[in-house]
């Protein structure tokens, strides 16, 4: 079938971000050409998959075929500004499911894996959400900064969509930070929390940018596995691993935030630049994980730090409101993803007894840094299984 060369380049370089990369032959290395009436472009690792329509002339009798990723530089040295794909059944070379481009008189046939060892992929589901696309791409972007590197703990490297009172937040931690976001969906009648990949909702955004799609549906495959629909384009996220669920965060973080001994109130880039003076005193390398000071009293709060090698420094924060009294110590790195994460206008700076602060924006957002790591977070964050035999 006959495709515009620039369109299907670029379908098939967003379809190679779902492949195996440390593979470079095999099913999931590669992407799956279905041609006939609906002619799409399917990629999987195993975790993550994605299904992108093509729009081009009908071939209702064109094979499917595997395309390994040296097609993507065949496309881009190819002539004109159309080429003809299709492809090829098995016993063209033997063995597996390869693609013929033909684009004025250059012509090339490539081989690939056997379309049937291809594995199928969810296109949908029980409706979970229906999210905006730029509030989601803002809070994705604070909630993967968030989720948690540990990959003995897969619940955590996942994020939480929560549907709660109509409305869908993500949610994730580390254990030692939590964010929930604000709404920045709908959720569907009924519909429960769903947990899911980082990559593949990463994917989604990617889709949705790729065919102009403001919204985008998610809903859960029988098998578990979210599903994203955007545009024209669908990504997959598999379920994550079995006995890993998303930890029952609520009574732990009530615990950390039972008692706030003070609330500061301040535009966000003052208290970036605050705590971004402060840590400038610390020595070279020890500036990203130095130990600040926060201290809130009547005259107002500071972000300090005592040095034994580059001495002490301090900065004041300009506040609109200031409540309590209270002083802690924090990780300047945390901190200001913490801050970067809400949005721009006033924030509200939380301390607990604990030795946890709560930094809650305009819009509702919120995030908890633990000064230092609560018992009761994570405990909650260890698998059933671990809690269950202790």
């Amino acid at each position: 079938m006959e495709i515009d060369r620039k369109a299907l380049l670029d379908t098939l370089t967003l379809a190679f971000r779902a492949v195996d990369r440390k593979a470079t032959i095999g099913p999931t290395a590669e992407v799956r050409f279905s041609g006939g009436q609906a002619p799409c472009l399917e990629a999987t690792d195993g975790r993550i998959g994605l299904i992108l329509p093509l729009v081009a002339g009908l071939g209702a009798q064109d094979a499917p075929g595997m395309i390994r990723r040296i097609v993507l530089d065949v496309l881009r040295l190819a002539p004109g500004d159309t080429v003809d794909v299709a492809g090829l059944p098995p016993e063209r070379f033997g063995a597996g499911n390869g693609v013929r481009i033909a684009a004025g008189a250059y012509e090339a046939e490539l081989i690939g894996s056997a379309v049937a060892d291809f594995p199928d992929l969810p296109y949908g589901g029980e409706a979970v959400a229906t999210f905006d696309v730029p509030a989601l791409r803002s809070a994705f972007k604070v909630a993967v900064g968030v989720a948690s590197r540990d990959e003995t703990r897969p619940n955590l490297q996942a994020i939480h969509v929560e549907c709660r009172d109509g409305a869908a937040r993500l949610v994730a931690t580390d254990g030692h930070r939590l964010y929930e976001s604000a709404p920045c969906g709908a959720a569907a009648a009924g519909a429960s929390s769903l947990l899911v990949r980082a990559p593949a909702l990463r994917l989604a955004l990617d889709v949705a940018a790729h065919y102009g799609a403001d919204r985008i549906d998610l809903s859960r495959a029988p098998d578990g596995s979210a599903v994203f629909a955007a545009g024209d384009g669908v990504a997959v996220g598999s379920p994550t691993e079995a006995g890993y669920a998303f930890p029952d965060w609520r009574p732990p973080v009530a615990a950390a935030l039972r008692t706030m001994q003070a609330t500061v109130t301040a535009d966000r880039d003052a208290w970036i630049c605050a705590v971004r003076r402060s840590a400038s005193h610390a020595g070279g390398a020890k500036r990203a994980r130095a130990d600040l000071r926060l201290t809130v009293g009547p005259s107002g709060a500071r972000v300090g730090i005592d040095d034994v090698d580059a001495g002490a420094g301090s900065a004041g924060v300009e506040a609109a409101d200031v409540r309590g009294e209270a002083e802690m110590t924090f990780t300047p790195t945390y901190v200001l993803a913490a801050f970067a994460g809400c949005a721009p206008g006033a924030v509200d700076v939380g301390v607990a007894d604990s030795g946890a602060l709560r930094i809650t924006d305009l819009a509702g957002a919120w995030q908890i840094v633990m000064a230092r790591n609560h018992e009761a977070v994570k405990r909650a964050a260890e698998p059933k299984a671990e809690r269950e035999a202790a």
